[in-house]
């Protein structure tokens, strides 16, 4: 995550790196995906775990931009564009196809 964030230049201004924000997280989409679709309950717990692990990363890397609506504080990124989506399906699709709940004290 410290990647994600870099320091002040001098003038005050921090800087985001939303590529790096999205590389980390890329497996988001395709893991939702073979969880919704894999007919396997031992492949299906594997998948879970693997999702949950990378929502705790998410989550911990969220942590750095607490300041506002979006996840870069007030302003609106791609990042914003490229996980909303796909969280809003976990929470609402895999909840009911698959029994994964995010777990609560993912507050990010």
């Amino acid at each position: 995550a410290k990647h994600i964030l870099s320091g002040s230049d001098g003038t005050g201004v921090t800087s985001y790196n939303m590529n790096l924000f999205i590389q980390r997280h890329a497996t988001l989409p395709n893991l939702f995906n073979s969880l919704l679709t894999s007919p396997s309950p031992t492949h299906r717990i594997e998948l879970s775990t693997k999702l949950l692990a990378l929502l705790k990363v998410i989550n911990s890397d969220l942590q750095l931009f607490s300041s506002g609506p979006y996840l870069c504080g007030d302003q609106f990124t791609l990042a914003d564009i490229y996980i909303f989506p796909v969280i809003e399906r976990i929470v609402v699709v895999l909840s009911t196809y698959r029994n994964f709940w995010i777990p609560p004290s993912l507050t990010h």
